[in-house]
């Protein structure tokens, strides 16, 4: 062996040391007639290891029965996070990995996956739900306050109306009232004249402002030197116990220049 080939013999001896202790503790194997493919082995056994469902590597050999000297395939066994063991197969060519339990892992991530998103579908609508039964019962509390406001607000304007037309009403009682209590006062005061001669008609119409009646009555009397003379009686009520009664002298048409 020249001083090239044992250089060569030294750094790969060296780099098998150093994957071996990387190793320690996991049984690799190779048969006698593969041991030149340690080194491939160990590729294999890195590879396995680096799987992300591969907790703990715990051995790995070549499988003899798909293996040739140039092409070689491995199996190596895991110990999952779970605790549970499973098998992994790697390519000593292309370095690919053949996880029969990584395949089943992922179906069963995806239907919890799957069923995690449905749970959250479940609750989003089991959200959107009491949302929409809470807006409708705020809605349905609002249109009974509406509903109970809009008829307190109508027995309120209908008791208004009905005391206002109570009102309205006695008012109107007492005001037919007005033209009985003028016309009494105003024959009291017109017995102070002679032969007096009613000239407006038997109940005249009234000139109002705000509450008052104002009553005007013509009439002519006989002055003792027998000329006739021209009055008017004015009664002005605005309630059945307040009211004046004044008489006045009045102007004849044919007087107006």
């Amino acid at each position: 062996m020249n001083y090239r080939h044992l250089v060569l013999f030294s750094i790969l001896f060296s780099a098998v040391l150093e994957a071996s202790e990387h190793f320690e503790g996991v049984d690799l194997w190779l048969p006698t007639a593969y041991k030149k493919q340690y080194s491939t082995l160990l590729d294999a056994a890195e590879k396995a290891k680096n799987d992300r469902y591969c907790f703990q590597l715990l051995s790995g050999g070549i499988l003899e029965a798909k293996s040739t000297i140039n092409h070689m395939r491995f199996n190596f066994r895991c110990r999952a996070e779970d605790r549970k063991t499973f098998s992994i197969q790697v390519d000593g060519n292309t370095l690919a990995v053949t996880n029969a339990y990584a395949e089943k892992q992922q179906k069963i991530e995806a239907a919890a996956l799957v069923e995690e998103e449905r749970k959250q579908q479940q609750e989003e609508e089991r959200k959107r739900q009491e949302e929409e039964k809470k807006q409708q019962e705020e809605e349905k509390k609002q249109q009974e306050e509406e509903s109970k406001y809009r008829l307190i607000k109508k027995q309120e304007d209908e008791e208004s109306a009905r005391v206002l037309a109570s009102k309205v009403a006695a008012r109107q009682r007492e005001q037919s009232q007005y033209w009985t209590i003028c016309r009494k006062i105003m024959r009291k005061r017109l017995r102070t004249f002679d032969k007096v001669t009613i000239l407006t008609d038997s109940l005249p119409e009234p000139v109002i402002q705000a509450d008052q009646f104002t009553y005007t009555v013509s009439f002519n009397s006989i002055s003792p030197s027998k000329k006739t003379l021209h009055f008017q009686v004015i009664c002005i009520i605005s309630a059945l116990d307040y009211y004046s009664v004044d008489i006045k002298p009045r102007k004849r048409v044919s007087d107006k220049k």
